[in-house]
């Protein structure tokens, strides 16, 4: 009968310490399990931190870096102390990376270059980052191999106790059990949604049955898939933002070269261009021995415009010398409709001589004269005007000539845009589309190009370019 009772209550005691240490076993999973969410949202804090800094050099941002540098630390401790011997060894790789991070910010911090500092700690993150599924899956196997153990163990101790007493045995076989499906069903249920997870499913089923630990645990799963997915999200936007910045600086090459094909296109297109600045400069040179003054000064204008075409080809000139270009090309015209167009420059005193690609005006002027009074039989006029507003340098050409309806602006916009997104000339207006062209690749999405046309009363090109190009 004492046996019997020492034989109970020894089978009792082992259920009751195999019971607690299950529990214990599942809280300190459940720590090891937030510790380590913890430590990756914290590593991504520190990396938001170190990258704000390399692009701000704010010192601020270097101490929060810092401080989220010393919590992760920490973390991984605690989280060490809970698994030894191998995981411990595996948990301290975290580590190493952490230092890898922080050493390649100590290098890369006193660079000058910091998209490339922003581009190697987003791939010291994303390495850290993608270690995430792995170390969960790690603590879950530790976790099970002890409990295995555990179960193992303890079943070992019930059957070499209960075989002495063959009725005791089956009695407490019975409530024991009973006992461990109500503990190992819900841990054989979050096994199999860790196959799930392992497998990419992250709709995973919560755990309703066993103690309120187990539920936790189970939550603790739902919530982790969350973040895994969460992650997955980001790495892949991640990888569209390097994708997308990718093929900006294939459009800047591209941009590029363009600008070398129009500038090929431009020396195809002169025929002998020194020949013909000569021979224009001794037809002036006879008419003024012949005393034509008109015809001279009208040869003289035109060599001035020519010798501004050649010296500036594929240059960049300033906004006063394409203003002295329009002079000579305004008193070329003067004399070409003699009178019945007029042409007149309204610029306001002390502009900024900024630089801009030269041949940029003219062809807006000339533009005028060929679309917008054309068929002006009198009274037409043509105004170049330069001003400053506030800061940006305003130059608008106005002329009173026929101006466009409503669809064909809106059509001859369209073409713009188009033909500076596939460097093509994609509409009529030849001169105009490469003058958008090259003022956009010079002064980039801060350049305002403004037309403004009616039917019947005439239309403007304004131009709105940003006075930083003055330094």
């Amino acid at each position: 009968m004492a046996g019997i009772l020492l034989t109970s209550c020894l089978v009792i005691m082992l259920c009751i310490l195999a019971s607690t240490h299950l529990i214990n076993e599942n809280s300190r999973f459940l720590d090891s399990m937030g510790i380590l969410s913890d430590f990756y949202k914290t590593a991504g804090e520190m990396d938001s931190a170190a990258r704000t800094y390399i692009s701000d050099k704010n010192e601020l941002d270097y101490l929060k870096y810092q401080e989220a540098k010393k919590e992760a630390e920490e973390e991984l401790s605690r989280l060490a102390l809970l698994f030894p011997g191998e995981t411990s060894i595996r948990i301290s790789f975290l580590g190493n990376m952490l230092e890898t991070y922080n050493e390649s910010l100590n290098e890369l911090k006193s660079g000058n270059n910091w998209y490339e500092c922003y581009q190697e700690l987003t791939y010291r993150n994303q390495l850290l980052q993608n270690t995430e599924g792995r170390y969960h899956e790690l603590l879950v196997d530790s976790i099970r191999r002890e409990m295995g153990v555990m179960e193992r163990t303890w079943f070992l101790q019930i059957m070499g106790i209960t075989g002495m007493f063959f009725l005791l045995l089956a009695g407490a076989a019975f409530f024991s059990v009973r006992y461990n499906k109500r503990i190992t069903r819900p841990i054989q249920e979050m096994v199999k949604n860790i196959e799930q997870i392992q497998k990419g499913d992250y709709n995973i089923q919560p755990v309703n049955s066993g103690p309120a630990e187990i539920k936790i645990l189970g939550d603790a799963f739902i919530q982790m898939a969350g973040a895994i997915q969460n992650n997955i999200r980001l790495l892949k936007y991640n990888m569209e933002m390097d994708k997308q910045l990718l093929e900006r600086e294939n459009e800047n090459l591209n941009m590029k070269n363009l600008l070398y094909r129009t500038e090929l296109k431009s020396l195809q297109a002169q025929i002998n261009p020194h020949f013909l600045f000569n021979t224009l400069n001794m037809i002036a040179k006879k008419a003024a021995l012949n005393g034509d003054n008109e015809t001279t000064f009208l040869m003289e204008n035109v060599s001035a415009l020519l010798r501004y075409g050649l010296d500036k080809a594929n240059k960049i000139s300033t906004v006063k010398e394409e203003l002295s270009c329009i002079e000579h090309y305004f008193f070329i015209q003067q004399k070409r409709f003699e009178g019945r167009v007029s042409f007149s420059l309204d610029i306001q005193e002390n502009i900024p001589d900024i630089p801009m690609p030269a041949m940029t005006l003219q062809p807006l002027v000339e533009n005028s004269v060929i679309h917008g009074i054309k068929d002006v039989l009198e009274d037409a006029e043509v105004i170049l005007r330069v001003f400053r507003s506030e800061n940006m340098l305003q130059i608008q050409v106005e002329d009173n000539g026929l101006g466009m309806e409503s669809e064909e602006l809106e059509r001859l916009l369209v073409s713009l845009r188009v033909d500076a997104i596939h460097k093509e000339q994609v509409g009529n207006h030849i001169g105009l589309n490469n003058v958008y062209r090259r003022l956009v690749m010079y002064y980039g999405e801060e350049l305002g190009f403004i037309i403004e046309s009616e039917s019947g009363c005439g239309t403007i090109v304004s131009l709105e370019i940003p006075l930083e190009a003055e330094e």
